[in-house]
């Protein structure tokens, strides 16, 4: 509050009867600067209330603007007037919203089902946002909202809520920019919006962190591996499969460290169809080679799919799991089978990188928890 000029009787009667819309925004203003001042009273500011009231009416949007703009984060504010100038148009109702500290979460939850999306869109960039109107906000299942709501560092998003952003929106252009601008987004979050970023989305981040370019480039790669190997380890669809892997490898990103993960995920339709494509040859000789071959075929078609030297070992080690365990596709027992997958590779080959490494003893950490 702030110490302000004392108002004379003749401001208020003009205010109310002032035919003149310039003269009457200036009243307006001087009148909202007392009614904000530390010199009001309780009688003055119940008087100066119904005046309001009746200005949040006026004709003139000119004058309802001003009013708004002025007594728009007022704490003692009634809301009956708020509300007014809530339900008004766009220019007089989003400052209120953006500002307003007189409605409770309850209340704000209530407005938004029943404004606009500019309006959602205004409480969406509140300085401070709560968890439980960010559910809300996401529930009006609108992309201009939502992206609102995603760059905005003030809005209190879980990591449920993040995933749930996402799964609604991880195709838009526009919620992955608002990703973009937020300070900080959980890993995996950040993983899985990577796999979807197309190449000008990753110009742009490099570009806002261009001191952190390289380990962004490192991220990028890592993300897309680990989010493809998460949502893609249940795929039965081989044409999905195939068309999947081809998409991946169009964009020069179907490496040696996602093929072992998808391997260790017992995803064997993606394997085949990843040497089948990286060998060039086709899938029915893939198929042969890798697993009716001997060790030799396999050696051959390794070295010909021109995978990593290093991991080879662990692909081994992983085909013969997976050869000798038979896979049973009900959850439970699909969770067991990864679990002995990724825990005898990480028994019997050790030497197979940090990245690889820490991703494989993470699922093992998942499976466990899953099936405990």
């Amino acid at each position: 509050m702030t110490n302000s000029p004392k108002l004379s009787q003749s401001d208020i009667e003009k205010l109310l009867s002032e035919p003149n819309e310039k003269t009457k925004i200036e009243l307006t203003e001087k009148v909202s600067s007392y009614y904000n001042s530390d010199d009001i009273d309780q009688k003055q500011k119940t008087i100066i209330d119904d005046i309001f009231r009746a200005v949040s009416k006026d004709i003139s949007a000119a004058v309802r603007e001003m009013l708004a703009q002025n007594v728009k984060s007022n704490p003692h504010l009634p809301k009956d007037i708020a509300q007014n100038m809530i339900n008004d148009i766009d220019s007089i109702a989003l400052p209120v919203l953006q500002e307003s500290q007189i409605f409770t979460d309850e209340e704000f939850i209530e407005i938004i089902k029943n404004v606009s999306p500019n309006k959602q869109s205004a409480i969406a960039t509140r300085e401070n946002v709560s968890e439980t109107l960010c559910q809300a906000l996401i529930e009006t299942n609108h992309e201009q909202v939502v992206s609102n709501l995603v760059k905005n560092d003030g809005a209190q998003l879980s990591d449920t809520q993040f995933t749930t952003v996402l799964d609604k929106f991880e195709n838009s252009p526009a919620v992955q920019k608002a990703f973009i601008k937020r300070s900080i987004i959980p890993q995996t979050a950040t993983e899985r919006l990577i796999s979807k970023m197309s190449d000008q989305l990753q110009n742009e981040l490099k570009k806002k962190h261009t001191q952190f370019s390289k380990n962004i480039e490192e991220s990028f790669e890592q993300g897309r591996e680990q989010a493809t190997a998460t949502f893609t380890a249940n795929y039965t669809n081989h044409r999905k499969t195939r068309e999947l892997v081809q998409q991946i490898h169009s964009k020069n990103r179907l490496t040696s460290s996602l093929v072992l993960r998808m391997l260790c995920m017992g995803d064997i339709f993606f394997v085949e169809e990843s040497f089948s494509q990286l060998a060039n040859i086709p899938i029915t000789n893939a198929r042969i080679l890798i697993h009716d071959g001997g060790e030799a075929a396999f050696e051959s078609i390794y070295q010909k799919a021109n995978l990593d030297p290093k991991l080879l070992p662990a692909f081994k080690v992983a085909l013969e799991v997976y050869t000798e365990l038979e896979i049973n596709t009900a959850e439970d027992a699909l969770i067991t089978y990864r679990r002995t997958m990724i825990e005898r590779v990480l028994t019997q080959y050790e030497d197979m990188g940090e990245e690889n490494l820490n991703y494989l003893l993470g699922k093992f950490s998942d499976l466990a928890e899953q099936a405990a």
